[in-house]
């Protein structure tokens, strides 16, 4: 496989841009999704070649339904997208919260998986990748909940690994550290940041498209043989155990 078409939720954020232009840069034509209009607008005219958008939330059933022509068309599939949690004790929860987490990083990637997998088996190839965290290793304080799900995401490529391997079908997850997003600089004060940074033993944050260089590795035919992984993408944070 050198290219095809390839599916990419959360392609709206700063990661998930990045993650677009790395696999379109190897020549994967793309749909991306998102629930930015504007950004996802900007980012398929820059890409070109083909490439289209469909903006709404992932959290929506029936937007799941709307984007079946593009999961039965693709060969590749990378779930960038994660809900905007508030950091909160276990217990203390909010349930529409807990709703959205549960839609989109347990809920989404399934149910388009679903209707992606069958066209992988029937072409004999396909490239799916998730985007996990360190935290479902390791946890994260107010982050219970999102670990659980990233935890649950990493046992789900397993288990995909083994049962479609057969097709020509590599199923694969990338596990982030810390990245320098917007979203990241909105919720972390400046002496927060710089006891994260400290953490790792790059002593940096990662810029998205390092952690995308490593999504667009493994949907490369270079990767054809690695599948079932969670591949770290953490600066060494993981070497500290100091999430």
């Amino acid at each position: 496989m050198t290219s095809g078409h390839a599916l990419v939720t959360g392609a709206s954020s700063d990661l998930g841009h990045a993650i677009a232009r790395a696999i379109a840069a190897d020549g994967w034509t793309l749909t991306l999704t998102g629930r930015d209009e504007a950004r996802l607008a900007a980012l398929s005219s820059e890409l070109g070649k083909g490439c289209r958008h469909i903006a709404g939330d992932l959290a929506d059933p029936a937007f799941r339904q709307a984007l079946s022509a593009a999961t039965t068309t693709c060969t590749g599939f990378v779930h960038a997208a994660s809900h905007r949690f508030e950091y909160q004790r276990f217990h203390r929860i909010d349930p529409t919260d807990a709703a959205k987490q549960q839609a989109i990083d347990h809920d989404a990637p399934i149910d388009l998986l679903t209707r992606a997998l069958p066209e992988m088996m029937a072409r004999r190839t396909g490239r799916v990748v998730i985007v996990s965290s360190l935290a479902a290793q390791v946890g994260g304080q107010g982050a219970t909940l999102y670990a659980a799900h990233k935890a649950g995401l990493e046992g789900l490529v397993r288990g995909l690994a083994v049962e479609y391997g057969r097709f020509g079908i590599t199923v694969n997850a990338v596990a982030p550290g810390f990245i320098a997003t917007s979203r990241f600089d909105a919720r972390t004060s400046p002496e927060a940041r710089a006891r994260l940074i400290a953490a790792t033993t790059l002593k940096r944050l990662a810029d998205p498209a390092e952690v995308a260089a490593a999504v667009a590795f493994l949907m490369n035919p270079k990767a054809a043989y690695i599948t079932g992984i969670t591949l770290p993408v953490t600066g060494g944070l993981h070497l500290n155990n100091a999430w």
